[in-house]
C-alpha cells in the first residue's frame, strides 16, 4: 500500500531574532528561509482554503502543507512576506485586530519587558488579577544584568521550575491576564506599570502590525488575513457575549480594512466552547494548535502543528516525513 503523508497545517507566530523569547514563538530568519525551501522541495504548499478541504475530505493527495501566522507580528510583513513571495507559498495571517496601530506591544510582551528586562522592581507585588489576587516577594539580590543574560533563552515550554522568582511572576500574571477582556488586562498592566515605575514603549522587535502592514500582506497575492479576536483572550474565561463580542468585533474590524475574513483561529489553541459562536459569525472554519483534532474532522476544530526554531533536520523529522498509510 502506497504511503500517503497527510496533510499539516503549521503555525508560526514570528520570524525574528530575539534576546528573549518567553513563549518559544519567535523563528530566526535564515532557519525560517530554510524551512520554507524544505517544504517547496519536499511537500506541496498550498492555501489554507485548499488544506482545509483536503483534511475534511481525507484526501489521497500526498504532502499538502498550508503554513499560518497567529497574532500580527510587524515581521510578518517586514520579514516572512519576502520569503513566501519569492518562494511562492501560500500563507494566513490570523490578526488580532485591536493591537493594529495600537502603539502598544502584544500584552505578553508588555509584561516580558517590565518583568524579565534590566528595570529594577521593588521587592514586593500585591495585586488582584481578574478574580486572582497575587502577592510575591522577589528576593533583592537575585536579579542582575549577569542573571538576566544567563537566563534570556528561558521558555515557558522549557519543562521544570522557573529560574527565578521574575520568572514565576510572569509565569502566573501570563496565566491570570490571559482570561480578562481587553479593558481589565489593559488596567491590570497599567497597574503593574505604577507599581514598577514603569512606562512601555514599544520595541521596533515587538512591533503588531499596523493597517500599512497589514494591507500589503492581503495585497500580496500569497497572504490571505483571518482573525485571532480582538484582544486574544482565553475565551473559555469570558462569558458568552464577551467571546461573541471579541469573535464578531475582531472580524468587523479585519474586514473593514482588508475586505472579506473567512477563517479563524483560537487564542491559546483552545475553542473554549466557542465553536457555535464561531459558525454563527460566517466563517468558513476555525483552528486549534493541537497536531490532532476531533475524529471524524471538524470544520470549527481543524488541528494546525507547532513549528519552533528548528534546524534543517529538525524541521525535517518532525514535518516532513510525517505519514499515514
Amino acid at each position: 500500500m502506497k504511503t500517503v503523508r497527510q496533510p499539516v497545517i503549521l503555525i508560526y507566530h514570528r520570524v525574528t531574532r530575539l534576546e528573549s523569547d518567553p513563549h518559544g514563538i519567535a523563528v530566526r530568519p535564515d532557519r525560517f528561509r530554510r524551512q520554507m525551501e524544505l517544504l517547496v522541495e519536499r511537500r506541496r504548499p498550498v492555501t489554507l482554503s485548499r488544506a482545509v478541504d483536503a483534511v475534511l475530505d481525507g484526501t489521497a493527495e500526498d504532502g499538502l502543507a498550508a503554513v499560518t501566522f497567529d497574532d500580527g507580528y510587524a515581521d510578518n510583513a517586514g520579514i516572512a512576506l519576502p520569503v513566501l513571495e519569492e518562494l511562492g507559498v501560500p500563507a494566513t495571517v490570523f490578526a488580532v485586530s485591536g493591537s493594529l496601530g495600537s502603539g502598544r506591544e502584544f500584552w505578553w510582551d508588555e509584561l516580558e519587558a517590565l518583568l524579565l528586562g534590566s528595570h529594577p522592581l521593588p521587592t514586593g507585588l500585591r495585586i488582584r488579577v481578574g478574580e486572582r489576587n497575587v502577592a510575591v516577594t522577589l528576593p533583592a539580590d537575585e536579579w542582575s544584568e549577569t542573571v538576566r543574560r544567563s537566563t534570556r533563552g528561558w521558555s515557558s515550554r522549557t519543562p521544570g521550575s522557573p529560574p527565578t522568582a521574575r520568572h514565576g511572576l510572569y509565569a502566573t500574571l501570563f496565566d491570570s491576564l490571559r482570561g480578562l477582556s481587553g479593558e481589565a488586562r489593559g488596567r491590570a498592566l497599567d497597574e503593574l506599570g505604577r507599581w514598577a515605575e514603569w512606562t512601555p514603549s514599544t520595541r521596533e522587535t515587538h512591533r503588531p502590525l499596523d493597517a500599512g502592514g497589514l494591507a500589503r500582506l492581503a495585497a500580496s497575492g500569497v497572504v490571505e488575513i483571518g482573525a485571532h479576536t480582538e484582544h486574544h483572550p482565553a475565551l473559555s474565561c469570558l462569558s458568552r457575549t464577551r467571546r461573541w463580542s471579541e469573535i464578531s468585533d475582531g472580524r468587523r474590524r479585519l474586514e473593514e480594512m482588508v475586505g472579506p475574513v473567512r477563517h479563524f483561529a483560537y487564542p491559546f489553541g483552545d475553542s473554549g466552547g466557542s465553536r457555535r459562536l464561531v459558525r454563527k459569525a460566517g466563517f468558513d472554519a476555525a483552528f486549534i494548535t493541537t497536531p490532532k483534532g476531533a475524529r471524524p474532522p471538524d470544520r470549527y476544530r481543524i488541528p494546525r502543528t507547532y513549528v519552533g526554531d528548528w534546524d534543517e533536520s529538525e524541521f525535517a523529522r518532525r514535518i516532513l516525513t510525517s505519514a499515514s498509510a
